[in-house]
């Protein structure tokens, strides 16, 4: 089965985020959601906290998913 991974790690540390304090500290999220999407452990995303990474990164929703074909 095909499948969409998270690449928020990727991205943040691109963009000079260092962990995953650092990425709620500049976003005001929750840490414990922004330590599962760091992992890659986060299974849904809401569209408001995609919303918020894209608003302070001046990034696009795309740049966080990878879709992994079978």
């Amino acid at each position: 089965m095909a499948k969409i991974r998270l690449t928020v790690r990727e991205v943040m540390e691109q963009k000079g985020v260092k962990n995953p304090f650092d990425l709620s500290n500049r976003t005001g999220l929750n840490y414990a959601v922004c330590y599962r999407m760091w992992q890659g452990e986060q299974q849904r995303v809401d569209l408001k906290i995609l919303a918020r990474l894209c608003e302070v990164f001046n990034v696009k929703p795309a740049q966080f998913l990878e879709y992994l074909p079978e």
